[in-house]
């Protein structure tokens, strides 16, 4: 019950982050990487729909059936 909750609530931050992004970039600066990969504007949406598709995977439970074959290499750390 707790992911569920947890989901809907990065569901409503992802969207917060998407609507106000350019409060977020402004309060967030602009580094030298980031200005390689878009500018912070563009940063800001990619982490928003991170954000948003691992919410949906907390809320059906599928964060182990998508993130294994992805730790499986890191296995050797202790990590998958």
């Amino acid at each position: 019950m707790g992911d569920i909750i947890l989901g809907f609530i990065g569901i409503a931050l992802s969207l917060f982050m998407i609507k106000f992004r350019r409060m977020i970039g402004d309060t967030v600066g602009d580094a030298l990487w980031m200005q390689r990969l878009g500018g912070v504007f563009t940063i800001t949406i990619f982490a928003a729909i991170a954000i948003f598709f691992w919410s949906l995977l907390m809320i059906f439970d599928l964060e182990n059936v998508f993130l294994k074959p992805i730790l499986k290499p890191f296995g050797a750390f202790g990590i998958g």
